[in-house]
């Protein structure tokens, strides 16, 4: 029994570092969040029967550019979420693991990219390029 109980704290580390790697390889990139601010979408972008749903709007910085990044709240449409007992989520500044869920380019000199943001719980956040700057 104690040869066991040595055997399991000696494997202890190397299963925690084998999860590390993992998420690093999943998730190469290192999204840096400036600002998180809540802003209501035009009824175009969503598809509710109200028209009009919350979005997360983020500044971020992802090798050295500047982008806004676009996460829709689920759940939450304007008025009513900001009113009643539930509230807007924010993302957190901070830096994030993410990674790059669809990139395509339409045409030359456009951009269509979403991204996927892990936090520190495990669970992750769509985002689309809402913007970009130099």
């Amino acid at each position: 029994m104690k040869r066991l109980i040595v055997v399991l704290m000696m494997l202890f580390p190397v299963v925690m570092m084998g999860q590390t790697t993992s998420t690093a390889a999943q998730f190469p990139l290192t999204v840096h969040v400036v600002s998180s601010e809540t802003e209501a979408s035009p009824g175009y972008c969503s598809k509710t029967s109200n028209g009009v749903v919350l979005l997360n709007l983020l500044g971020v910085t992802i090798g050295g550019r500047k982008y806004v990044l676009a996460a829709p709240i689920p759940g939450r449409s304007f008025p009513y979420g900001l009113f009643d007992r539930s509230r807007p989520i924010l993302i957190a500044p901070g830096n994030y693991s993410a990674r790059v869920a669809q990139d395509k380019q339409p045409n030359p000199g456009e951009v269509e990219r979403t991204y996927e943001l892990q936090l520190a719980n495990g669970k992750t956040v769509v985002a689309y390029l809402w913007g970009m700057s130099e």
